[in-house]
């Protein structure tokens, strides 16, 4: 083989190496392909219903494990409720604000603060209500401007008496603490109860002829000349959740103000909860609206 031929060759070969080398650094010079791994978001959904049908509408209340009611289904708008260690944190996008669990902030687009040293103190919204409470954390006083409800009580803690200006309403109970009625100037509400304790009569000159309750095995009919609601549930605790709720935003939360002394009372006799309690339930109610 002649030099010619040896330098031809050693040109093949210097090329191929060249090719071999840049084609493995470009390769090594790819990025691998990124796997981005997909982040689950929990979503509540209900385990269990209850459905209420009147005038040929139904509403669909859903309740998660804890008996909570997470969602509210009417035909024209559904709510979703969330929950946070038991606690109301958001109705649509209505939020619900804590400090080492006392409500300090309802957000629905206008702030209502609460100020809060254990008990409500003052609440602002564009108008101010100021809360006095006893030794015992009983409330005794709810005023906004110059007007002003006191409440007296009974020596076990239940009230006893709401006055307001110049009306007076005295407030009984039967032999198992249950309350009875409320006197409220020339007008009465008159309430009776069924098994466990379960209220199934309103009535009394406030409310005319009245509103009745008939519970079967897992159902519940509303007797009353303007509603015919059916209430229908696999089981009895969410059946009475939603009746519950039903007739106190219904019929016993009768004023469209942030506190009124009928409506506290029967609330924290009936439903054994607080004022925080009071004024969080009274936002729920907002839902029949």
């Amino acid at each position: 083989m002649n030099h010619k031929k040896l330098f031809i060759l050693f040109l093949l070969l210097l090329v191929s190496c060249t090719q071999i080398t840049t084609t493995e650094n470009i390769q090594d010079k790819i990025p691998e392909k990124q796997v981005i791994e997909k982040v689950e978001i929990e979503v509540v959904l209900p385990i269990k219903t209850v459905t209420q049908s009147f005038d040929k509408t139904e509403i669909i209340y859903g309740f998660d494990k804890e008996n909570n009611i997470v969602r509210i289904e009417f035909p024209d708008k559904t709510f979703e409720l969330k929950y946070e260690q038991n606690k109301l944190i958001e109705i649509n996008n209505n939020k619900f604000s804590y400090s080492d669990g006392k409500l300090i902030e309802i957000n629905d687009g206008e702030v209502t603060k609460f100020e809060q040293d254990g008990n409500i103190l003052k609440i602002t919204n564009g108008e101010n209500w100021d809360l006095v409470y006893d030794s015992k954390e009983l409330l005794r006083q709810a005023s906004r401007g110059g007007v002003k409800t006191n409440l007296d009580y009974y020596p076990n803690g239940m009230v006893e008496s709401i006055s307001r200006g110049s009306v007076t309403s005295n407030v009984l109970y039967d032999d198992k603490d249950r309350l009875r009625s409320i006197t409220i100037g020339n007008s009465n509400i008159i309430l009776g109860y069924w098994k466990d304790n379960k209220l199934i009569k309103i009535t009394g000159q406030t409310y005319g002829k009245g509103t009745e309750v008939s519970y079967g095995l897992n159902n519940a009919k509303i007797i009353s000349a303007s509603d015919d609601s059916e209430f229908t549930a696999t089981d009895i605790d969410s059946l009475y959740k939603v009746v519950d709720f039903y007739l106190y935003c219904k019929y016993l939360k009768r004023l469209p103000v942030m506190f009124d002394g009928v409506s506290y009372a029967i609330f924290t006799n009936y439903f054994k909860e607080n004022v925080q309690d009071y004024f969080i339930m009274n936002k729920k109610c907002e839902i029949y609206e």
